[in-house]
């Protein structure tokens, strides 16, 4: 019953000690619980100078989850080639996957950055055959987060055309550039999930997930225990742009 500008570290204190004694979570999900409330206290502080954040989050001494195995895994040139082959594109799904995986493995977009994406991130003339497509609401630090353009082009442009052209989806401006899809009784197959897209939802993190690890398992690419996350691709991106002698900024 506090007004932000009201709490004191104590506060939190207290409310860990109530998530981990009388709630009985564990250290790392009570940890995910503060960085949210810790990111809205900075976003506070960066709305009003006069506001400071009450927080000491290192004194709070909360163990963060484990990163997945697999997260900071790069795949080499031969499974990502591998990898884009999976997709059967001769199906609008396939297109539309193979779609994702060009851009992640072309460009280093996250999950999340794919999933974010809005027909009115394009712009619509071409310059030297290639299109312009800009990446907001990136992650960062608060007030930090400048909107990215990135230039599709070759193999990375035709995958993107021959999705969007394909779908045959009325894009306006706030329409998702990539729809889910599902399960029709009638047709015996998949298709847009068009309820979804008409409220203007885009695909989710989990559905992203899930295309990359359908094609990591049908290139027969294994690590072990380590699981290839999209995040694996964005690393694997990275990587082979700057062996191309590619400056990364």
């Amino acid at each position: 019953d506090k007004e932000p500008k009201d709490l004191v570290h104590e506060d939190f204190l207290r409310y860990r000690d109530h998530l981990l004694k009388e709630k009985g979570l564990k250290s790392s999900t009570a940890w995910i619980k503060f960085i949210a409330i810790n990111g809205f206290l900075k976003f506070l502080a960066a709305k009003n100078r006069k506001f400071k954040n009450p927080m000491d989050f290192k004194k709070l001494s909360l163990v963060p989850p484990k990163k997945d195995k697999g997260y900071y895994t790069v795949l080499s040139e031969k499974e990502a080639k591998a990898l884009l082959k999976k997709p059967d594109r001769r199906t609008l799904i396939g297109k539309r996957d193979y779609a994702v995986l060009r851009l992640m493995l072309t460009y280093g977009l996250r999950a999340g950055e794919i999933c974010k994406l809005r027909y009115q991130d394009v712009e619509t003339e071409r310059v030297n055959g290639q299109q312009k497509l800009w990446i907001r609401d990136r992650k960062g630090r608060i007030g930090r987060r400048a909107d990215t353009d990135i230039i599709l082009n070759g193999k990375a442009l035709e995958a993107f055309d021959d999705w969007m052209n394909s779908s045959q989806i009325r894009f306006d401006a706030p329409t998702p550039l990539f729809a889910g899809f599902i399960w029709d009784a009638q047709t015996g197959g998949l298709v847009i999930n068009y309820r979804r897209l008409r409220k203007n939802k885009p695909i989710t993190v989990k559905t992203v997930e899930n295309i990359v690890n359908r094609y990591v398992k049908k290139a027969g690419i294994d690590r072990g225990d380590q699981v290839i996350s999209p995040h694996a691709l964005r690393h694997t991106a990275f990587t082979m742009l700057a062996k191309a002698g590619i400056k990364l900024v």
